[in-house]
């Protein structure tokens, strides 16, 4: 696929997917911020375990959205040359993401809890994206372009 058609994809999963689950998970996130710093309704490591959960989720999904941005407006180079700490950001939003993943898989499996489904909307989706901008830049075909020039 040629780079326009790659822009053309991840604008298009951006506003299908990406946006909805930057209001919802970035939402829950900041709650889940918000309750650990205040930390009245949690007991033991509770309140650091969330801190960090939601501190990687929000850096997760703001570090999508900036290097989302930064492909559409610069492409491949924008990916490759963007700061080493944007991409740290996006891989602690993948724990963050797989995180709730573990969480409803154990809940489901314990106590058979479907309706806690409902809440792989809010991060899992935009593992797709983040892999696709990964891939978009040391891929073969990114490398391959680095090469290049």
């Amino acid at each position: 696929m040629d780079e326009l058609l790659h822009k053309r994809v991840v604008a298009v999963a951006g506003l299908v997917l990406g946006l909805p689950t930057l209001a919802a998970g970035g939402t829950v996130a900041v709650l889940g911020l918000m309750v650990a710093l205040e930390g009245t309704y949690l007991s033991g490591d509770e309140p650091t375990v969330l801190l960090l959960w939601s501190l990687g989720g929000i850096l997760g999904l703001l570090s999508w959205l900036w290097l989302s941005i930064v492909f559409l407006w610069r492409g491949r180079e924008g990916l490759r040359q963007s700061p080493r700490v944007v991409w740290v950001g996006l891989l602690l939003g993948v724990f963050a993401a797989c995180g709730v993943i573990v969480a409803v898989a154990r809940l489901l499996w314990t106590h058979g809890e479907w309706q806690m489904l409902a809440y792989l909307g809010l991060g899992p989706p935009l593992l797709l994206l983040a892999g696709h901008l990964a891939w978009l830049r040391w891929g073969r075909q990114g490398a391959a372009a680095g090469r290049e020039r």
